[in-house]
This record gives C-alpha cells, structure tokens and sequence, in this order.
C-alpha cells in the first residue's frame, strides 16, 4: 500500500512539473511576444527549442502514462484516473489561459486549449516574420537610403569639382578671349592706321585721276572739236555749203559737168544737189549724177528737176554733204549693208573719196555709217530670233561717246549711185 501512494506521488509530482512546464513555456512565450523585437526573437526561439523539448518529453511520459488527464484530453479519453490530480490541471489550465487570452471558458481542457496556444504561437510566429520581414525591407530601405545618400553626396562632390573646374576653365578662357580681344583690338587699330594710310593714298590717287581725267576730258573735248571741225562739211549750215559749180549744160542730152574732178576725189556715182547761184534762193533744182570723171572735171546726168521752167544753168552751185575733196578721214560700217550697198562695194566707192573703213571705233574715227538691223550674232554669226538694232551695238554706243558724226545708209543711198559703175 505504501508503495502504491509512492507511485501516486510520483505521479502527481511528474504532473505538477509537467504543468509548471507547460506554463513556464507560455510564459516565456507571452513574454517573449511582449518584448523587443530584438529580444523576442532570441527568447521565441529558446522556448521554440524548450517546448518542443517539452513537448518529446510529454509525448515520453504520454506514452506511459496513457491514462493521465480526462481533463487534459489527450489521447484516449478514459476514467479519470485515481492517480491524478485533476486539480493542480485545472489550475495550470486556469494559468494558462490568464498567460493567453484567447482561451476562453470553452476549452476546458489543454487539446482544446492548445489549439488556441497553437494558433497564438503560429500568430506570434507569423507577426515575428512579418516583423523580420518588415525588419529586411526597412534594412534594405536603409541600405538602399544610405546608398542614394552616399550616391547624392558622391553626385554632389562630383558637381561641385565640375563646377569648380568649369569656374577655372570660364576664367582660363576669358582670360584667352581677353587676350584675343586686346590682340584683335591692336590688329584692328594696326589695320585702320593702314586703312587711314589707304584712304590718303586713295584721295591722292582719286586727285591724281581727276586731274588725268580732266586731262583726258581737255584731250577729248579737243578732239571732239576736232572732229566737228573735220565733218563741219557734212552738218548744217555747212552741209548746204557748194562743193563747186556747173560748168555747162547740155539740155538736150540733160547732161553738163562740174568744176570738180578726180584731182577733188570725185568718183562716178556722187550725186551732188544743184541750187541756184542767185542770193536768196537756195532750193534744190535737180541732182546731178556723176557719169564720167577727168582730172579737174566730172559729166554729170541731171534727175529730178523741180521745175522745168527753171532748168539747170551754168554757174548753179552744187553741195554733197558727204563730199570732201580734201579727204583723208576714217569711218566704221555698223548694222547691215546688202543689195547694191553691200559692204563690199560701199568700202570701194569710200576708200576712192579717200575715207578709209576701220575695223572698230577709236579716236582718229570720223564717221559712223549706220546700216540696217542685225538677224545674225555679230560675234558668232548664228541665226537671232528677233534683230538687233545697229543702235544696240556696242561700236554705235562708242561711237556716240567720242563724238563721231552719225551717217544712216539712207544718205548714202541718197548721195551715192553704186548701180553703174565706180
């Protein structure tokens, strides 16, 4: 009998640790749950070991003593055993759900009671996880902050030394383009000390050729009066001037002849007017065609008498305004010459009145004579859509500007016969 209590003791002593454990590892779970995340961890995980330590040890004991608890309910749910103490259970059960507070009047026993532990320390381990995880990401967000700080501080560094530099190199080069600026500013006052040397220069050049050109204005204006005075024959009032007289006439052939010859550069075909000797009249009788030239002579035929009761006399006078019998001038054909006033035969019946036909206008050029319009280039003779007026012609623009006597073909024609014969 007495070792039958003995064994009761014992049994009851193996509860009472049993429960105490159980309710030293809620406890220290409550506990470990309540303090700094830090220390919570590190105890979480000492009870973590300790219960399940505990909890072998219960299952050992279980195994033994299967009849334990109908209070605790584990296993298989017998009679109470006299052996126990159902009691000190229920106190540690009581204990128990003071330590957690969800346990509540329902779980009357430690399975029912032990789910909720359970869930509260799967709790505690889920917020603990949060926790680490929260933990990590906030680490990360620190490291990650101290990174950017450290990446901003380095960004600033590197900002403030390429600013720094950018400052030298702003000044180093202002200070070249200083240079330059001065170096420039001399060359420019080097150049416009050269510049004013030129403009004195130019001034005295420009005086110099005003001078050549009051010069060359003297020497032209001379020349030009030379030439008017050459061809003064061949303009009014000098052009109506006589160029000789009738010698006699013959009114049944209508022919007569004239005080000048080839001695006076008289050549067949010169149609001289024929006025009147008498003062006050001075209206064209007839023309006078020379036919036939001797030394001092010349037989000419009359045409186009105005009037045949005032027939042509000896001692009427007669005038060619391109006639000079002292000859020796120059002249430049310009425009068209065809048909019977072809250049040709216009530069023959010329050079015979001692008038010599010049290439281009120049200085010693006395007359221009002024053919028809162009319808072939001058330059390159190819066909013109539309012609060119001897007037347009850069030796008639010339011509003009030194003064030479302008003659149309028209005069030509008018004084001279090429049809017969030179």
């Amino acid at each position: 009998m007495a070792r039958s209590n003995a064994g009761k003791i014992r049994i009851g002593i193996v509860w009472l640790v049993v429960v105490g454990i159980l309710f030293l590892g809620a406890a220290t779970m409550a506990f470990v749950a309540q303090s700094a995340l830090e220390t919570e961890k590190g105890r979480v995980t000492t009870a973590s070991a300790q219960l399940a330590d505990k909890v072998a040890e219960a299952a050992r004991l279980v195994d033994e003593r299967r009849r334990i608890s109908s209070v605790l309910g584990w296993y298989v749910r017998d009679a109470a055993d006299p052996q126990s103490d159902p009691e000190a259970a229920l106190k540690a059960l009581d204990d128990l759900k003071a330590t957690f507070p969800d346990i509540g009047a329902a779980e009357k026993d430690f399975e029912k009671a032990m789910e909720k532990i359970v869930a509260a320390y799967n709790e505690r381990g889920r917020k603990l996880a949060e926790l680490e995880t929260r933990i990590k990401g906030l680490e990360s967000e620190v490291s990650a902050a101290q990174a950017a700080t450290t990446q901003v501080t380095s960004d600033k560094d590197a900002t403030i030394a390429g600013l720094r530099q950018s400052m030298a190199d702003e000044q180093k080069n202002a200070e070249q383009h200083k240079q330059e600026l001065e170096s420039s500013l001399a060359q420019a006052r080097a150049q416009l000390a050269e510049r004013d040397g030129e403009v004195r220069k130019t001034r005295e050049d420009a005086g110099a050729e005003k001078r050549r050109a009051e010069q060359q204005k003297a020497i032209d204006d001379a020349r030009i009066a030379q030439l008017s005075r050459d061809t003064a024959f061949a303009k009014d009032p000098h052009s109506t001037q006589p160029d000789g007289r009738i010698l006699e006439v013959s009114d049944r052939l209508g022919t007569g002849w004239i005080d000048k010859g080839a001695n006076q550069r008289v050549v067949r075909g010169i149609v001289f007017e024929v006025r009147s000797s008498r003062p006050g009249e001075n209206a064209v009788k007839a023309l006078a065609e020379v036919t036939a030239v001797k030394g001092n002579s010349a037989e000419v035929y009359f045409t186009s008498i105005t009037d045949r009761f005032d027939p042509v006399v000896a001692g009427d006078l007669i005038s060619n305004r391109l006639y000079d019998p002292a000859g020796g001038r120059n002249a430049v054909l310009v425009g068209r010459f065809s048909g019977a006033f072809n250049e040709q035969d216009l530069k023959a019946l010329l050079g015979k009145m001692g008038i010599v036909v010049q290439a281009k206008v120049d200085k010693t050029t006395h007359f221009l004579i002024v053919g028809s319009e162009l319808w072939n280039d001058p330059s390159t003779g190819e066909p013109l859509d539309e012609p060119v007026q001897p007037s347009d012609l850069a030796e008639f623009k010339q011509g003009e500007s030194l003064g030479v006597q302008i003659v149309p073909l028209q005069d030509i024609r008018e004084y001279f016969r090429l049809g017969a014969g030179q």
